[in-house]
């Protein structure tokens, strides 16, 4: 295991490497063709893991307040506005989440 300022890494021999960053509890990994990069591009891509990993979470987040948003009266330009998208940009993207009565 290499521990650096943010992240451990685990080479489990497997050809992966698993990388656990301070600021995202899962895991994320890299091919194992990351070590062969210099030290600051390697550090840059699991930066770059970590950052999607805290995407997808926020996504998953947004994906669980739109509809009760909805359910209690947001109107999509609101929602959007929140987002910092469009009305009908959000209504495209999250209508799929609420039942056909409540898009």
């Amino acid at each position: 295991m290499v521990t650096t300022r943010q992240h451990q890494v685990d080479d489990d021999g497997s050809g992966v490497v698993i990388a656990r960053g301070q600021h995202s509890p899962a895991a994320y990994m890299l091919p194992s063709s990351v070590r062969r990069l210099p030290v600051k591009v390697q550090r840059g891509l699991h930066d770059l893991a970590e950052i999607g990993g805290q995407i997808r979470h926020l996504d998953d987040h947004i994906d669980q307040v739109v509809p009760d948003l909805r359910a209690g009266g947001a109107s999509w330009a609101q929602i959007g506005a929140a987002l910092g998208i469009t009305g009908e940009t959000a209504r495209q993207r999250y209508r799929v989440l609420l039942s056909d009565d409540d898009s």
